[in-house]
């Protein structure tokens, strides 16, 4: 009788430890995993800030003080985007990071959508409007360029990939610098 208490004391301790063991490798790459996203979440929020710095609105209201930059993404990107646009200025304004709503009009000068499949257009505006208008919009997939998007930056091989839908381009109030062209791929 000694001996199956002893054994069973020694089958829950060894499953305790092989519990917590597992525990902290599932900890450990969950650890991994978010600092990937988070990662990820830099490189493309800084691809972004730069796709910004380096455009020019032809249709911008003089006294303009404020850039609204609406976001579509996870909450993860969101907050890395208003940590980067943070304390900055561009052409003379200031940028205001919004969460991206289809309910209701945000005059957005620049629209970044992480996933085009989660994106609602502004009542019965579509994505190729939106840029019409003047709105830079950036996106994460080349299928967005298809839509009407104006960058999409994707990822192959590690390396992050800025396109530029160039029918877009030419027939949008918006102009992109040389600098952000010359490392662009044109579609």
């Amino acid at each position: 009788m000694g001996r199956s208490i002893t054994s069973k004391k020694h089958w829950l301790a060894s499953a305790l430890a092989f519990g917590l063991c597992s525990f902290s490798i599932l900890r450990t790459f969950e650890h991994f995993a978010l600092a990937d996203e988070e990662r990820e979440a830099k490189i493309f929020t800084a691809a972004v800030y730069y796709s910004v710095r380096f455009t020019n609105w032809l249709n911008k209201s003089r006294g303009e003080t404020s850039l609204n930059i609406c976001v579509q993404s996870t909450p993860l990107e969101l907050k890395a985007i208003e940590n980067h646009f943070h304390g900055k200025r561009i052409a003379n304004r200031d940028p205001q990071v919004i969460r991206f709503s289809s309910s209701e009009d945000q005059r957005c000068a620049v629209l970044y959508i992480q996933d085009i499949k989660e994106f609602k257009p502004l009542e019965s505006r579509s994505l190729s409007e939106l840029t019409q208008s003047g709105v830079l919009t950036i996106g994460r997939s080349l299928d967005f360029l298809k839509l009407g998007g104006l960058i999409a930056l994707t990822e192959d091989d590690n390396r992050l990939l800025i396109s530029v839908n160039e029918k877009i381009l030419k027939s949008s109030p918006i102009r992109l610098s040389s600098e952000l062209l010359s490392i662009a791929k044109l579609r």
